[in-house]
């Protein structure tokens, strides 16, 4: 349960990044895909799935991100 405080403050600041900007700019792409990858292992570790399925799951959305911030600079 301690794994989604971290990623609630990671959406907190892509939400106030994006307020304060009034468009999605690299940090609030950063902190909204970290914060993701957050709620998915915790979702693993609350459920009990398996890693060998999900593993791979969270390495995309970390690449997806990366592409994310150098496709769409700002």
């Amino acid at each position: 349960m301690f794994i989604l405080l971290p990623a609630l403050g990671a959406f907190g600041a892509a939400w106030r990044s994006y307020q304060n900007e009034g468009r999605l700019t690299a940090s609030a792409r950063g902190s909204l895909v970290g914060g993701l990858v957050l709620v998915l292992i915790a979702a693993i570790f609350l459920f009990g799935l398996d890693w060998g399925l999900l593993g791979p799951v969270v390495i995309i959305l970390a690449g997806a991100g990366l592409l994310l911030n150098t496709l769409l600079p700002g």
